[in-house]
């Protein structure tokens, strides 16, 4: 039968860090996806909408599982040590960089 036990302070650590990346990758999606939508909406003509705005406003809400899905993964990395860490800290950073990355070019470039 398993204890509960408190964590050390390395997995303390771990864990905060799991947490901001996470925190910081849902920021990203969620004033992007705000944003998106108001310009897509105020956008006098769809049709002329890009494709990469009109599908991250469509599907935006299914996106919050990229945060979600990363936490679990950087959970479970975690626990085959430093290195499971390490990747998936890299794992994290990428990530919260695609998405404003990609939300950027949709919010600067909405219309054709």
């Amino acid at each position: 039968m398993k204890t509960l036990v408190s964590p050390t302070a390395g997995e303390e650590e771990t864990l905060g860090l799991t947490y901001v990346i996470g925190i910081t990758q849902f920021v990203f999606l969620a004033l992007g996806l705000m944003v998106l939508t108001i310009l897509v909406k105020v956008s006098p003509v769809t049709a002329q909408v890009t494709p990469l705005a009109q599908f991250l406003t469509s599907h935006g809400l299914w996106l919050v599982l990229v945060p979600l899905t990363w936490m679990f993964l950087a959970s479970l990395l975690a626990r085959l040590g430093a290195v499971g860490m390490r990747v998936a800290v890299a794992l994290g950073f990428g990530l919260a960089a695609l998405i404003g990355v990609v939300f950027t070019v949709a919010i600067m470039h909405p219309e054709i």
